[in-house]
């Protein structure tokens, strides 16, 4: 044991390194391409994903009508949104062609990080602690024998093919819908209609009330379930290919809207549903609502949903009497996102 270990040197290392970094990026690449090589840079919009996005809370600032308008813009490059990603996560098999190769995938992937946050608010923050940490090792390091022997570039490729056998590569082949199901916060009484609040009145459990139906609590409410995150849907569904193609040209009809509806699936959990509504009654009752305004509650670790928007330190309104969970389904059209269906999943006394 100890001889193996005294010959165990950096470049077998980084060699195993390299090779676990490019199946990562490397298999979600190759199953956006599971229904052949055009079909994905061609139908897909990753547009939707901010659009989403921002019905949940992310740039919120910016208005609906000029959300709508970038959706129907995009439509028009669709391939040029889709190649570039797919490019580097298919390239990542290279990793180990060089040593600038091996730096440049680096960098490329660490930008395609920075870009789902800036568009999304998704914090992949560990896998931007990985990139950066590649990187600085391989600057450090500087080239190794990996990089001057073609066996070793042979080798990487054997390791990678055959990922699934020593790891858990995720296969992400989804598409991006204009379709989008997600939590809204809101109160009302005797006094005031329903009204949407920030998310950051129940910090820190933001992300969990308010993360688009996913996380520990997804499975809520009554209608059936179509879309995932940000409204992704998994690629081997039938129902991207009638809903996924577009922004709407105008509002869907009733007809249109039942179609679509046939697409999702009752995933509805009960015991979930009980859960988070007691873990929301003893946020309220413990006098969460009311602490809002300490500078304490801006302050967290990383997280890997800021979908919401970055907490803001607002009150509710006076009259409010009730705070309300409900779950949204709509859909993007040319004129902005309209509400098929809502449906009150939790309520408690405030």
């Amino acid at each position: 044991m100890a001889s193996l270990l005294f010959e165990f040197e950096l470049f077998m290392l980084t060699f195993l390194l390299l090779s676990g970094y490019a199946g990562h990026y490397f298999y979600p690449g190759l199953e956006k391409l599971r229904h052949g090589p055009v079909h994905y840079v061609s139908n897909n919009n990753p547009m939707f994903l901010f659009m989403n996005a921002y019905k949940s809370g992310w740039m919120s600032f910016l208005s609906e009508d000029r959300i709508a308008k970038l959706g129907v813009r995009s439509e028009r490059i669709r391939p040029l949104l889709n190649l570039p990603i797919v490019l580097i996560q298919l390239g990542t098999i290279m990793i180990a062609v060089s040593y600038v190769a091996s730096i440049t995938l680096g960098l490329l992937t660490l930008l395609f990080h920075l870009l789902i946050f800036a568009l999304t608010g998704i914090n992949f923050w560990r896998w931007m602690g990985v990139n950066v940490a590649l990187i600085i090792g391989l600057i450090l390091t500087g080239p190794l024998i990996i990089f001057e022997e073609t066996i070793w570039f042979g080798l990487s490729l054997l390791f990678v093919a055959f990922a699934t056998a020593w790891s858990k590569p995720k296969r992400l082949g989804w598409l991006d819908s204009p379709y989008y199901e997600f939590f809204r916060l809101e109160v009302d009484g005797p006094n005031i209609e329903p009204t949407e609040v920030n998310p950051g009145i129940v910090r820190p459990y933001e992300t969990i009330f308010c993360g688009g139906l996913t996380g520990k609590f997804q499975f809520l409410g009554e209608k059936s379930r179509l879309t995932w995150s940000l409204g992704n849907i998994p690629g081997d569904e039938v129902a991207y290919q009638y809903i996924t193609t577009s922004v709407y040209p105008n509002q869907p009809t009733q007809t249109e809207c039942q179609r679509i509806r046939e697409f999702g699936s009752d995933v509805h959990d009960d015991r979930k549903q009980k859960a988070m509504k007691s873990l929301l009654e003893e946020f309220v009752n413990s006098g969460g609502l009311h602490n809002r305004h300490s500078v304490l509650r801006m302050l967290s670790g990383p997280q890997e949903y800021y979908t919401e928007g970055f907490p803001k330190l607002e009150g509710l309104p006076k009259e409010a009497g009730y705070l309300r969970l409900v779950r949204v389904d709509g859909i993007w059209a040319k004129k902005g996102f309209h509400e098929i269906a809502s449906e009150e999943i939790i309520r408690i006394p405030i």
